[in-house]
């Protein structure tokens, strides 16, 4: 999966909670402009990074990669 198709389906996933991305990276304990510089640049989070976010939102990786 591609940084853009990511940061997309992260969007989709919070759209459909209703829930911000600000929200997301403070539920996560991950750094708020850390993940706007990642999105800014097309780069993926590391694996950590990305458990967290997807624990938050309640979404298996599986889950996930088939939005």
């Amino acid at each position: 999966m591609d940084a853009k198709l990511f940061w997309e389906n992260i969007k989709k996933v919070l759209s459909e909670q209703g829930k911000t991305f600000v929200w997301l990276y403070e539920q996560a304990g991950v750094s708020v402009q850390g993940m706007k510089n990642r999105i800014y640049k097309n780069i993926i989070p590391s694996v950590d990074d990305t458990l967290k976010l997807l624990s938050v939102l309640g979404v298996t990786i599986e889950d996930f990669y088939e939005v």
